[in-house]
């Protein structure tokens, strides 16, 4: 990997972090700007596409559809390890919480280390390791796809741009 595609991959990462994030966070951004900076023609058209699909929507339309969909339905969640046991899961977040202190990444209580857009963000800022981080977490993106594409949802445009960053 080089570094145009580090760097594309960084940005990348980010504009996911963002986009997974709630809508209120991304809403006033001029989003179609910044992918057409992205090397990664694939990812960026399916950023287009999901932008395209929430150009149509009002904005508290938006924002509805997102509660309903990450906060309130069985099958769909941003959190990572969800399907853990919790052991398991207990051990992943420290790790994560240690991955992110060394990265400078200041994490908030509002959110658990294994919250998508977190993931994500730690990704734009430790390309290196972002690999790895993603492949242990395949499961899951694949779990949260599948949820995903059954709840017929914008969002799994989202999705098929990250999994190509993980091949």
């Amino acid at each position: 990997m080089n570094n145009n595609q580090l760097n594309s991959n960084q940005r990348l990462f980010q504009i996911l972090s963002l986009l997974f994030s709630y809508p209120e966070e991304w809403l006033d951004f001029d989003i179609l700007s910044e992918t057409s900076a992205l090397e990664n023609t694939e990812a960026a058209l399916f950023l287009q596409e999901f932008m395209g699909i929430m150009e149509q929507k009002e904005r508290q339309t938006i924002i509805d559809d997102y509660i309903n969909l990450f906060d309130f339905h069985e099958k769909v969640n941003l959190y990572l390890t969800s399907a853990l046991d919790e052991r398991q899961r207990g051990q992943v977040m420290a790790d994560l919480k240690g991955f992110y202190a060394g990265a400078g990444l200041l994490m908030t209580d509002k959110e658990l280390p294994d919250y998508l857009p977190l993931v994500l963000e730690y990704c734009s800022l430790s390309p290196k390791e972002s690999q790895n981080l993603l492949a242990r977490f395949r499961p899951a993106l694949e779990r949260l796809k599948q949820s995903l594409d059954e709840a017929n949802s914008p969002y799994i445009c989202l999705l098929k741009a990250l999994f190509p960053t993980m091949d």
